[in-house]
């Protein structure tokens, strides 16, 4: 998730309302699946992907019935391409500032590395599509698909760098 959380950073997870939760080994369950109230576009989320049960935490792209598409750098979501911006340079990376849904956030992008189209595709009731700011090396929903709502542990609140 670099630029945004570094490694060694840590982070605190709001799990309250998202299914699932526990503290000090209690796990406390609800029937009901993560709102898509609480979910919002451009936050970051912890949740366990399809078929893995190491918690990961990626940015929230798309919701319930939104349409995605990936074309070279820009990402489209409901047929309008984020707005995003270069800041800086370096020999073997660039970083950007992307604004998604009102909210910004830091990407980066490998230079050597080109980039893979993703054919539009809706994203299913009861799903959402995650991607990581380090854009070319992140395992996210690009490549093993979406995000059960039942697999949402909460939204990550606050990193300590």
């Amino acid at each position: 998730m670099q630029p945004t959380i570094d490694p060694g950073n840590h982070i605190i997870v709001q799990k309250l309302g998202y299914r699932t939760y526990g503290t000090y080994g209690i796990t406390i369950s609800s029937k009901e699946l993560a709102s898509a109230d609480l979910m919002q576009r451009g936050r970051l989320y912890a949740f366990y992907p399809p078929h893995k049960d190491i918690p990961f935490v990626k940015r929230l792209i798309a919701l319930p019935g939104d349409t995605v598409a990936i074309r070279g750098n820009d990402i489209s979501i409901n047929g309008a391409v984020l707005a995003t911006e270069m800041l800086y340079e370096t020999d073997l990376l660039s970083v950007y500032e992307q604004n998604l849904s009102g909210i910004t956030h830091l990407i980066q992008r490998l230079k050597m590395r080109p980039s893979r189209d993703m054919e539009e595709i809706v994203v299913p009731e009861k799903s959402y599509f995650f991607m990581g700011d380090n854009r070319d090396n992140s395992a996210d929903s690009r490549f093993w698909g979406y995000v059960a709502s039942d697999r949402i542990i909460g939204e990550v609140i606050y990193v300590f760098k």
